[in-house]
């Protein structure tokens, strides 16, 4: 979830009646403690199935799943999970590139669009949140070194997604901000 202040670029215009959704160290401690004192991991699921299709009685499986003492503030960054812990099937998706982005959910205060907490996130391949790719971002410019491969196995490392197979390249774009 990303640091400071954000809102959806998926044309919804949410969240409507504040500038944008506010995260900042103070609200990520609340909602890190708050997971952690429910003691439940986080569900990473495909698409919000969560949300859209458990409410219908229709399956809604897991992706994976996010232990709360795994979750950490990074300042510029945002709230994060440091570990996941990926279902073989969601490993696959993952490893064959057939999902791209994520989306968290997460409940906020309608009147100051404060994060108040954190209920799920998705694996997408339509992200509605502009500051995702800043956080993305964010990371890369916080692990730049050379060669090149060893700033995208940190970037994958702290998203929590497999290394890249043995002879794999990918080019980063140095234009990507």
């Amino acid at each position: 979830m990303p640091d400071g202040l954000f809102r959806s670029s998926d044309g919804s215009g949410r969240p409507e009646g504040v500038p944008g959704w506010r995260l900042d160290a103070r609200l990520a401690a609340q909602v890190i403690a708050a997971r952690r004192e429910r003691g439940v991991k986080i569900v990473v699921d495909y698409e919000h199935a969560t949300l859209t299709r458990a409410k219908d009685g229709l399956p809604a499986p897991a992706a994976g799943w996010i232990d709360p003492a795994h979750l950490e503030y990074r300042p510029g960054v945002g709230l994060v999970a440091t570990e996941v812990e990926w279902t073989t099937t969601a490993a696959g998706h993952l490893t064959a590139r057939e999902y791209g982005y994520g989306s968290p959910v997460f409940p906020f205060d309608p009147r100051t669009g404060d994060i108040t907490g954190l209920h799920s996130f998705a694996l997408t391949n339509d992200p509605g949140l502009t500051g995702v790719n800043t956080a993305l971002s964010a990371i890369v410019a916080a692990t730049q070194e050379t060669p090149e491969v060893n700033t995208l196995e940190k970037l994958l490392a702290a998203l929590g997604l497999p290394a890249l197979p043995a002879g794999c390249c990918l080019a980063i774009n140095p234009a990507i901000k």
